[in-house]
């Protein structure tokens, strides 16, 4: 995974690369204006502002796994407002910067993890500009992709021999068991992203009638949702789902392993990868809502101040 986002990054680079010098008037990245430098640099002395802060008042978030969790979330804003570079910028100076004043454990695993976040919350936000009012196919690539974490993750472990897998060292549990948390997971962060869908869905629609749009006008008036959603809400939804299934499960176990490990630890499934693995995906669905609802209330503050130079 970290192979395929290093590989994706550098093509991006040079796809930008290409189009800023040959066809200029169709480069739509950033420009370093002085006010989109000034909140990019605000932004990631936020990040690691708040990171410094709580990990003086909470000793044990020195630990990476719960460092990055922090840091993580104004890097996924600077990438979903300012786009996929100035993202992978604000996580790696954030990352590095953390590192300088607080003394913790070094891992490739969490600064990949933590560039990518950025590097990945841009390319949702490009990709929502693409399908402009198209929405459905945001939803549609967001299935396809919960499928393929499912999938990769079924075919894993239905290929170990035996009723039992062992995750860390003599602890084993029933194949049943790892089958149903990795599909119950998977089917709870699909229902997620489907309420994101249709909520858009229902608000633009102008018939009335329908059940449907008769309950959410309904709770509308009472409060229970904001009058409007912004369209962004879904893209939102999806690279929360995106950062959660294939940078946070897949990546950080790699650098928890290094972490956690122990002496004679065994290699292979028995090192508690997939422990690690299984814990990051039980957590994902709660991750998703609330990493999708302090980045959308972040994004609609900050959209009225942020004008794009043309």
């Amino acid at each position: 995974m970290s192979l395929i986002i290093v590989s994706i990054f550098v093509l991006y680079c040079l796809y930008s690369g290409i189009v800023f010098v040959f066809f200029r008037s169709h480069y739509k990245g950033i420009r370093f204006s002085t006010k989109n430098i000034t909140y990019i640099a605000m932004l990631t002395a936020a990040s690691v502002t708040i990171t410094v802060v709580i990990s003086r008042v909470v000793p044990f978030t020195v630990l990476p796994p719960v460092r990055i969790s922090f840091e993580g979330l104004m890097v996924k804003i600077a990438g979903f407002v300012f786009g996929p570079i100035v993202g992978f910028a604000s996580g790696l100076i954030t990352d590095l910067i953390c590192i300088l004043f607080i003394p913790t454990y070094f891992h490739i695993a969490y600064l990949i993890t933590i560039v990518a976040y950025g590097f990945v919350c841009g390319l949702a936000s490009d990709f929502n500009k693409l399908v402009k009012e198209k929405k459905w196919i945001i939803f549609l690539i967001s299935n396809i992709l919960i499928l393929l974490f499912s999938f990769l993750l079924i075919y894993n472990i239905t290929t170990f021999t035996g009723k039992e897998i062992a995750i860390y060292h003599k602890l084993k549990v029933p194949k049943k068991l790892a089958l149903s948390i990795i599909s119950g997971v998977c089917i709870l962060i699909f229902l997620i992203q489907a309420i994101a869908f249709v909520i858009c869905y229902l608000q633009k629609k102008k018939n009335k009638n329908s059940f449907l749009l008769k309950i959410y006008y309904i709770y509308e008036s009472q409060k229970f949702f904001p009058q409007k959603f912004n369209d962004n809400m879904l893209a939102i939804v999806f690279l929360a789902i995106v950062t959660e299934l294939f940078i946070t499960a897949l990546i950080v176990p790699w650098g928890d392993l290094s972490l956690f490990k122990v002496k004679n630890q065994p290699r292979g499934v028995a090192s508690g990868f997939m422990a690690i693995l299984m814990y990051r995906c039980m957590e994902a669905p709660i991750k998703i809502i609330f990493n999708s609802a302090l980045i959308y209330s972040s994004y609609m503050v900050m959209k009225p101040l942020i004008k794009k130079d043309k």
